[in-house]
């Protein structure tokens, strides 16, 4: 019969203190016109456990496992976007661009290329919301608009605080864009991906910035 370790004990309400803690997460990028970017995420670690999961994993690992990590693809908000004088569609002159009101990264590493997606999916999805891209893969977007147009068909599994959307707003407009206007859709890449790094952001942390802007 194993013998009582009060330090394994020990341990593990210090695991579950850290776990408590580990609100989400934060990204931080350097830019060649914007200058140091720093992104606050809240996870939502209830609805979107795999990704939740996946999330701690990556950023407890990110020396070996996220070299590859990059803000790759922006998409500006066009003046028209949602407006009923155009065409209820995003492509061919919609209202729903292109471009189409977002700014696309991925969690390149070795060990996982898919994340399940879990059935956190708002309808519509809302400026600031962070989703998985796609089915599948380990690719993520956040959105600089509401995007009703897509109803119930992403995963949502974080929100960018608010304090740092205007960061996204600048990444579109003052970083360069390359335009693939042969690709089906066009889609609009930064001409120099950036990497970023990953925090742990507590929720202390995120409650005492709200808190600061009150």
């Amino acid at each position: 019969k194993p013998s009582y370790d009060p330090h394994h004990s020990q341990q593990i309400r210090q695991n579950e203190q850290q776990e408590q803690q580990h609100f989400g997460l934060i990204l931080d990028f350097p830019t060649v016109n914007t200058g140091n970017v720093t992104i606050r995420i809240q996870v939502f670690h209830k609805e979107c456990p795999e990704a939740w999961k996946f999330l701690q994993w990556l950023t407890g690992n990110q020396i070996m496992e996220c070299t590859a990590c990059t803000i790759y693809r922006g998409e500006p908000v066009p003046s028209y976007w949602g407006s009923p004088e155009y065409p209820d569609r995003y492509f061919d002159g919609g209202r729903w661009g292109p471009p189409y009101a977002l700014v696309q990264g991925g969690f390149v590493n070795s060990r996982l290329q898919h994340i399940e997606r879990e059935n956190h999916r708002p309808n519509p999805l809302k400026r600031g919301m962070v989703a998985w891209a796609g089915d599948k893969g380990i690719h993520f977007f956040m959105a600089l608009a509401d995007h009703p147009e897509w109803g119930n068909a992403h995963t949502v599994w974080g929100q960018v605080h608010e304090e740092d959307m205007p960061s996204l707003d600048a990444l579109v407009q003052n970083e360069p864009l390359h335009v693939l206007e042969k690709n089906n859709p066009v889609l609009s890449n930064f001409l120099s991906p950036m990497s970023f790094q990953m925090r742990r952001l507590s929720e202390q942390e995120w409650t005492a910035h709200n808190e600061a802007g009150e």
